[in-house]
């Protein structure tokens, strides 16, 4: 998951980071976290980027408060979880409008932050990307959140999934049409998730499983700038 918390307390933010990851790793759950120091730091951003699944966001902020912020989202993103965070409780009716996962009282209390983040992932889970292959003479579907990386064999190419492989015909151009943002060409024959990239060299990628992709000369920028900017926070 790839979650963003803006607060333009610092330390408060540090902590809600620091409960992100204790959380991910009590649910074996890979995330990337970046911090946003007001709402105009992360309107920036999400210009350019706004593949988030989770969003938690200060309501009492300088200039743009949490709810405006909120507002300029949910008119780019429906499915996106909104998390909110006050002192106050003056804006809980505000949360609705704007059709937020939670509205959570500082201080935040660990026991009930993960359960808002429990709540968070199964809501994504209903709203995965799934793509409709044809192959071995029927049709079925995968999530593409699902994919680790692809490769091309012969007049195939081989869906490496996190619990399966499976051949389909298509090319892989057609392929990158069909996936998502969060997968990058590494290689003529391969597309990576990069989610599932533990590390790189110029010459290749270690998944998070042990295996290894090759990446072609022309490629390397392109797939470090990526993953770089997949796991910044």
């Amino acid at each position: 998951m790839k979650l963003a918390v803006c607060d333009d307390q610092s330390e408060q933010a540090l902590y809600v980071k620091k409960l992100i990851n204790k959380w991910a790793e009590s649910r074996n759950e890979k995330c990337a976290v970046e911090i946003f120091e007001n709402a105009e730091a992360f309107l920036f951003e999400y210009e350019e980027n706004r593949a988030y699944d989770v969003i938690v966001l200060d309501i009492q902020m300088k200039k743009m408060n949490g709810i405006e912020l909120a507002e300029i989202i949910r008119q780019h993103d429906t499915n996106v979880q909104i998390v909110f965070m006050s002192g106050y409780s003056d804006y809980i009716a505000k949360g609705y409008d704007v059709a937020a996962l939670h509205y959570l009282m500082k201080p935040v209390s660990e026991e009930k932050f993960f359960e808002v983040l429990d709540k968070a992932r199964h809501k994504l889970a209903l709203h995965k990307h799934y793509i409709l292959f044809s192959g071995c003479g029927c049709e079925f579907k995968t999530a593409a959140e699902d994919i680790m990386y692809a490769e091309a064999v012969l007049h195939y190419i081989c869906i490496h999934t996190i619990s399966e492989i499976f051949k389909v015909k298509m090319t892989m151009t057609e392929l990158e049409k069909r996936l998502k943002t969060d997968f990058v060409r590494c290689h003529r024959s391969y597309i990576a998730n990069i989610r599932y990239i533990h590390s790189i060299t110029r010459t290749e990628i270690t998944l998070d499983n042990g295996e290894r992709l090759p990446v072609s000369n022309n490629k390397y920028n392109l797939v470090n700038r990526e993953f770089l900017r997949y796991y910044r926070g």
